[in-house]
């Protein structure tokens, strides 16, 4: 489950980058730092608890809490001028403030545009 929730996340990322650049490739660094991924494996874990069949159909959401979260910390570790993330360097450290804060926005539209296309039968 979870190393098909990678190759996922991956390839949404890999599209991303070809289709929106810059942003997509610094956000990218962090989303792909590590992580438990503790979010998107509980939803998955839940939809399979509450008899979901097909776990693409709900991956895209899963990709969604990702970037959701991820965008979080990008914006707490601005606030907090924090210096290291998962043991790399924070993006506001490594490609300036403006960057860091337009990378965890592009991550929070990411996150609720994939979240937005499902309905309540899903969610």
């Amino acid at each position: 489950m979870q190393a098909k929730f990678e190759q996922k996340l991956n390839e949404f990322l890999d599209e991303k980058i070809n289709t929106d650049g810059e942003v997509a490739r610094v956000s990218s660094e962090v989303i792909l730092a590590g992580g438990k991924r503790i979010r998107p494996i509980l939803l998955l874990k839940s939809y399979e608890m509450a008899g979901g069949k097909n776990l693409d159909e709900v991956l895209p959401l899963a990709i969604a809490f990702e970037l959701i979260h991820t965008a979080t910390l990008v914006h707490d570790d601005i606030y907090d001028n924090a210096k290291t993330r998962r043991g790399v360097p924070t993006l506001h450290e490594k490609f300036g403030l403006a960057k860091a804060m337009i990378a965890g926005d592009w991550m929070f539209v990411q996150g609720f545009g994939l979240g937005g296309k499902f309905d309540e039968k899903v969610v």
